[in-house]
């Protein structure tokens, strides 16, 4: 999923510690060769039934764990980012080390020698017309700052490549990023846009990365359809009701992400994007999708999870796909085609109205995650399930009808004693 996931994590409000290196080594040395398959089967036909737990084994060195009352949860302790000055590069006396510098102090010693400018929350309402004197600058971050527009001195960084520009108060395009011909990366994320006008990105042409995230766009405005180097290009969480037909003039984009709007409608363009590796269209209001996207020769993972898509495309045959998550869409289905996928590693299709699988699951020989949960199943094709061979984790989690009702009170007061 991808998604635009900026969550800060604050240690210091948890009371858990990751584990240390011994404890690390010696978990390693015990699951070390083995593939554990999780397991969580309550398949009720009826709540009084005997056959209220099925648990599906395979007996092939395969760890196999069952839960039952509980959730497999991953802690994953990140470490907090480190700025640094220190390098091994050797810069001007009296300059920043690295060419990275996090404070104007240091900038303003030897600004030539600034490559790499981070002032991200600094609560910074300008930026100071004297940015133009870091004429070899690279990189700018001024992330999370209250900053309105910038300067038009900024022209002058005519090597500036990346400019990020997130959870900042601006509400259009700064016209002087046009003026920045290396420019190739732009960070507009969180930023108050709304509403673009058409031309909004005019002379932008050579930008290669665009992050639009969290934005509350309504369109994209038509002259994206000109930046025709663009690689990537995120634009999720906003309002967008239709992904425009230029689209298809792109290319070059490889990675494509606008989950969390309101689009109902993939235009056939989508059949133009070649490139294309990864495709995030997740949580929209579309009910189809053009079987032509999931033919994309490049395609190795797409995310239609939360539309009320109801089916796959009958046939499916891209030999790049790697993932294919589509949980929550209506499926009752899947086709016996999704043998033909024979890179697929990750297939997730939880929470939908599946009884079960196509036996042809088993020519999936690159499979390594299914996701099953949360599906109304009958039963499942064991034998084919057993030839995949690297097929680590198998998720059929159900839950228990009974568990969702209010528990019977039981009467106040002392039993009758028995006669």
């Amino acid at each position: 999923m991808v998604r635009n996931e900026n969550v800060a994590w604050n240690e210091r409000k948890c009371n858990f510690e990751p584990p240390g290196a011994d404890e690390k080594s010696s978990v390693t040395e015990e699951m070390k060769g083995k593939a554990v398959i999780f397991v969580t089967a309550f398949l009720f036909s009826t709540p009084s039934s005997s056959h209220a737990r099925n648990t599906y084994t395979m007996n092939r060195n395969i760890s196999l764990i069952v839960c039952t009352l509980f959730v497999n949860v991953t802690l994953i302790f990140a470490q907090p980012e480190i700025s640094s000055h220190s390098s091994t590069q050797r810069q001007p006396k009296g300059g920043p080390r690295g060419g990275r510098v996090t404070s104007i102090a240091d900038a303003t010693k030897d600004p030539a020698a600034v490559q790499r400018l981070a002032l991200s929350h600094r609560n910074l309402s300008t930026l100071s017309d004297s940015v133009g004197l870091f004429v070899n600058l690279v990189e700018l971050d001024l992330s999370g700052n209250p900053i309105t527009e910038l300067p038009q001195e900024l022209a002058k960084c005519t090597k500036l490549v990346k400019v990020n520009l997130a959870q900042t108060k601006i509400t259009s395009i700064p016209t002087v990023l046009k003026s920045l011909p290396a420019l190739t990366s732009l960070n507009l994320t969180g930023t108050p846009l709304a509403a673009l006008d058409a031309r909004a990105f005019d002379g932008l042409t050579r930008l290669k990365e665009l992050y639009l995230d969290g934005t509350k766009l309504t369109t994209l405005p038509q002259s994206l359809g000109s930046a025709l180097s663009l690689t990537m290009l995120s634009a999720s969480a906003n309002a967008l009701t239709e992904v425009p037909a230029w689209i298809g003039n792109l290319r070059q984009l490889r990675m494509l992400r606008l989950s969390n709007n309101n689009i109902t409608v993939i235009p056939a363009s989508f059949g133009n994007l070649h490139m294309l590796t990864d495709l995030d269209v997740a949580n929209n209001n579309l009910k189809a999708i053009p079987d032509t996207v999931y033919h994309l020769p490049a395609l190795r993972s797409i995310n239609v999870s939360g539309n009320t898509l109801q089916k796959l495309p009958e046939y499916l045959n891209s030999q790049e796909l790697r993932e294919l998550r589509a949980d929550s869409c209506g499926l009752t289905v899947i086709p016996p085609s999704i043998g033909n996928l024979k890179n697929l590693a990750f297939l997730s299709v939880s929470n939908n109205g599946l009884k079960t699988i196509p036996e042809e699951i088993e020519r999936c020989q690159s499979l390594t995650r299914l996701d099953l949960s949360d599906n109304p199943l009958e039963g499942l094709p064991i034998r084919s399930l057993a030839k995949l061979q690297g097929l680590a984790e198998l998720r059929i989690v159900q839950r228990n009808p009974s568990l969702d009702r209010e528990p019977q009170q039981k009467p106040e007061g002392r039993p009758k004693p028995k006669k």
